[in-house]
């Protein structure tokens, strides 16, 4: 009985083994996934940002807004963010007996500003954002 059994402890060692070994593989096929899941959503982040900081820069200039011009593309870390030529939508006046200081009734005005970032250089990202944005003017200044 005993000479029946001498190779089955090799045979089920090696088999063992082999499902180890697979399996480590997996694991390290899985992780491999994940990090550059991981990257791809860091670069699209960052893309995001650099768009939204650029945004942020048009709404903190009223010129923007009361003379729209075109904006020249720009460099932000990686990334190349090129930001659309502000859109009014459209403008509502305010009621009147809005400001003793002004002649004027001004209009509460609503803008468009589209943005987009892109990165050819390493990750090949891309990413756009449209935002919406309030301003009051004077009358007139929404076509």
């Amino acid at each position: 009985m005993r000479a029946k059994q001498r190779g089955a402890t090799l045979l089920v060692g090696l088999i063992m083994l082999v499902l180890l070994t697979l399996l480590a593989v997996s694991a390290i096929n899985i992780s491999t996934v994940n990090l550059h899941i991981t990257g791809n959503i860091q670069a699209q982040v960052e893309a995001a940002a650099a768009v939204q900081q650029e945004i942020e820069g048009i709404i903190d200039n009223i010129n923007n807004f009361n003379n729209p011009q075109p904006i020249a593309p720009k460099s932000v870390g990686n990334y190349t963010v090129a930001v659309q030529t502000p859109v009014c939508l459209y403008a509502i006046p305010l009621k009147k007996g809005y400001s003793y200081s002004v002649s004027y009734v001004p209009e509460e005005t609503t803008w468009d500003i589209q943005a987009s970032a892109t990165d050819s250089q390493t990750t090949g990202v891309s990413t756009a954002i449209h935002q919406g944005v309030r301003v009051l003017l004077p009358p007139g200044k929404c076509p």
